[in-house]
């Protein structure tokens, strides 16, 4: 018989105890090691959000930077505002230090610092912290890519057109007195009143007058040449003291400068040629008639043209304010400096030899066409309105805002060259190269 033998002794008490703290040691082991995995996870992943948040303000700030000059400040909350808008509002962490070219805007809460986009590094100091009482620091310098600082060059040299002097009034007082209907070889004066009208008005014949021609405003604060004539000549320069009106077919022409003291209009065909015009006033350029200046254009205050009006310009076009509306057109074979303001409506046409400087805006509304074979500097804001469009052969800067007109139709813009908008590009413009 087989006998097997049985050992019957069970697990002591003193290995049980030995086991169960072997286990809590190899358990306390485990989960300190899996607590500081943890802990070192968090705490890498709270220092790539620090990162990954300062690199955003970073990239912020140099994305308006090459946009142009902007502003900057820090709210009580410690929130970056760039131009107003809040930049960082929705981080976890907060701006600890924050330099810019070496100014501290910490102890300046709501106070704006002008960051001038004019091609020097931008130097940026930022420290971050987050709620653990971590910190990141960068210390960065920004600096325009190439093309924008070939662009900054370009538009800070545009040349403006050179201002255009007008003649020295001669001694006055010596002229001949004009007499109606006549040709005069000498320096002549035309006066007008009612029982004696010396003013060439509504001639059959056309008048030619070798030297220059002085109309004066002896009788009338007003002069108007509005009869049919056949053609009114001077081969000198014209002075022009009144208000003066060319109306109704009314054509004149002049072989040297023409300079009104005041308001200049031409209604309903009328015409006048001359070297160069100044305007100590306005000109007003109205139905079908025709302005026509064989090298340059100068006009204190408003260039008004309108209902198929017609300008042709041989070089510049220096003035303060331009209104060009009702199928109006206006050529410029050289440059055009605007001191104030460009509104363009209604199926206009302004076409530019060189280039165009605007101080002020320019306003395009309603199938406006403006090409410019130059360059073109826009200071004030651009509103691009109702199918209009821009043409720029050169390179283009706006330095205000480009806007959709009030009902929300929006033109097009045309670049060849360089394109720098220093309040940015909005996302609804259509830029074509």
């Amino acid at each position: 018989m087989n006998k097997h033998f049985l050992n019957e002794k069970g697990i002591t008490l003193t290995e049980l105890l030995a086991a169960l703290v072997l286990f809590a040691i190899v358990s306390a082991l485990v989960m300190t090691v899996l607590f500081n995995v943890f802990l070192n996870s968090k705490n890498i992943s709270d220092n790539a959000q620090l990162r990954q948040d300062a690199n955003l303000l970073v990239s912020t700030l140099r994305s308006h930077y090459n946009q142009g000059d902007f502003e900057v400040s820090l709210n009580k909350s410690k929130i970056l505002l760039i131009d107003g808008q809040e930049v960082n509002s929705s981080m976890t962490s907060s701006i600890d230090e924050l330099k810019i070219n070496g100014e501290n805007l910490i102890p300046t809460v709501d106070e704006c610092m002008k960051v001038k986009a004019d091609g020097t590094p931008l130097s940026i100091d930022l420290t971050l912290k987050n709620e653990a009482q971590q910190t990141y620091s960068i210390l960065t310098t920004i600096e325009k890519p190439t093309e924008l600082e070939i662009a900054l060059q370009v538009f800070q040299t545009i040349e403006e057109p050179d201002p255009i002097v007008p003649p020295d009034r001669p001694v006055l007082e010596g002229y001949a007195e004009g007499g109606y209907c006549q040709n005069f070889d000498v320096d002549t004066k035309y006066a007008y009143d009612d029982h004696n009208q010396f003013i060439p008005d509504g001639c059959a014949m056309e008048i030619t007058i070798t030297g220059n021609a002085w109309i004066s405003d002896d009788h009338y604060d007003t002069v108007e040449m509005k009869h049919n004539t056949a053609g009114f000549n001077v081969t000198g320069n014209l002075f022009v003291d009144p208000i003066f009106n060319i109306d109704n077919f009314h054509p004149m022409t002049i072989q040297g400068d023409a300079l009104f003291n005041r308001k200049l209009e031409l209604k309903n065909e009328g015409k006048l040629v001359a070297t160069n015009i100044h305007a100590g006033d306005e000109v007003v350029v109205g139905n079908k008639t025709r302005l026509e200046a064989r090298q340059s254009i100068v006009v204190d205050r408003r260039f008004h043209i309108l209902s198929q009006g017609h300008a042709e310009i041989g070089k510049n076009f220096i003035v303060d304010t331009v209104e060009a509306v009702n199928e109006s057109t206006i050529n410029i074979n050289g440059s055009a400096s605007i001191s104030n303001k460009l509104l363009a409506a209604h199926n206009s046409q302004l076409n530019i030899g060189e280039n165009l400087i605007i101080d002020g805006d320019l306003e395009m509304y309603d199938n406006v066409k403006i090409t410019v074979e130059g360059n073109s500097r826009i200071d004030g804001d651009l509103i691009l309105g109702g199918n209009s469009n821009l043409t720029i052969k050169g390179n283009l800067t706006i330095k205000g805002e480009v806007k959709q007109d009030n009902n929300g139709n929006n033109g097009t813009i045309h670049v060849e060259g360089i394109t720098n908008f220093s309040n940015g590009k909005p996302s609804w413009l259509n830029v074509e190269d």
